[in-house]
């Protein structure tokens, strides 16, 4: 059979034999995290610990964040889960970044209002 001399009748048998491939007539969003919109403290594999408010995030592991601060050291908590919940007493923290996006995000926590004033006390690290 030659594709170029068929019939709208034989494509419409050749198409019918695929079954109802109809198109869909929305796009289905994605799903949103339940912290979309909250201040998060995430722990990536390769680029350190960042606070700020998630944005999005896709299934691959990867994330927008906006207002987000780099955590490149801290002292008075232990685990993250204590700096996502009681705050560190000392560190140094970075500058606001309006943006970024991380890939290969290892954790995602909700940050206490206490963490955030802990972390805002200690003021942008100026080296």
């Amino acid at each position: 059979m030659n594709i170029d001399e068929m019939t709208l009748g034989q494509i419409k048998e050749v198409i019918s034999l695929f079954g109802n491939q109809e198109r869909p007539t929305q796009i289905t969003p994605r799903p949103r995290h339940p912290y979309t919109g909250k201040k998060v403290l995430v722990r990536t594999y390769a680029s350190g610990v960042h606070i700020g408010t998630l944005k999005e995030y896709n299934q691959s592991r990867s994330i927008f964040l906006t207002d987000s601060q780099r955590i490149h050291q801290w002292s008075g908590a232990f685990t993250l889960s204590k700096v996502a919940t009681v705050g560190i007493t000392g560190g140094r923290i970075s500058c606001i970044n309006p943006e970024i996006y991380i890939e290969q995000v290892e954790e995602i926590m909700i940050i206490s209002e206490k963490a955030l004033d802990s972390i805002a006390k200690l003021g942008i690290h100026n080296e």
